[in-house]
């Protein structure tokens, strides 16, 4: 999912994660993202989706359990926390930033976000999907901003929009114009866009259909908004 911020696309990913782990037996999921306090903001996605359903959905909780990092269930599933930033196999003259996220292990279910601001994201390629098993079960939902052109976040969407990649993948692409309510400001009565705005208006309204599956006019606060 390739996205504009704030747009709830954490929480529904967490909220999927949610439903596989606690409706299927045997499910490891982990939630990521590339410093520790980013995943575990995550994390707690799900445990507050946990503690706000009703006893009969809630699959019990076993020990050891790790408040913001790991969740073990009844039902032989679980999540846990995971940060690109890990020192797994990390060397001491690497500064314990080698990179080496779920390496070894095994993750039927997977939710990584802010993927444009990793700094070493290939480690994706190298130690988390290897992991991931190929099967119909398997549910791998990556999800951020746009950072870098060129960056492996821009690469990645790229292959999976040729089908390029070793596995398929759905790309998803939310932009900011689809949210007038949160990306819009009251312009003054007297501006007009420049040069610049009209032509991503012209961009946008061009090819925002095969995204949304409809036709979109900008309104003069969304491209205030843009503009400023």
């Amino acid at each position: 999912v390739l996205k504009a911020r704030q747009l709830g696309v954490s929480t529904l990913a967490q909220a999927l994660v949610a439903h596989r782990i606690y409706n299927t037996s045997y499910i490891r999921a982990i939630a990521g993202s590339d410093v520790e306090e980013q995943a575990t903001y995550l994390f707690n996605m799900n445990e507050r989706i946990y503690n706000q359903l009703p006893f009969f959905l809630r699959p019990p909780r076993i020990v050891p359990y790790k408040a913001g990092r790991e969740l073990r269930l009844s039902n032989g599933s679980g999540l846990k926390a995971a940060w690109g930033k890990t020192t797994r196999g990390a060397l001491q003259d690497q500064g314990g930033k080698k990179g080496n996220i779920e390496r070894g292990r095994t993750n039927g279910v997977v939710h990584i976000s802010e993927l444009a601001t990793w700094d070493n994201p290939e480690q994706l390629d190298s130690s988390l999907l290897p992991g991931v098993p190929t099967s119909w079960m398997s549910l791998v939902l990556f999800e951020s901003t746009a950072e870098l052109a060129g960056d492996w976040w821009h690469r990645h969407w790229q292959a999976c929009q040729e089908g390029t990649t070793p596995r398929s993948w759905s790309n998803i692409f939310i932009p900011w114009c689809v949210e007038p309510s949160k990306y819009a400001l009251r312009p003054p009565e007297s501006w007009e866009p420049n040069a610049l705005t009209k032509q991503v208006r012209d961009t946008i309204e061009r090819d925002i259909s095969q995204w949304t599956g409809e036709s979109m006019r900008l309104t003069a606060a969304q491209l205030y908004w843009y503009e400023a």
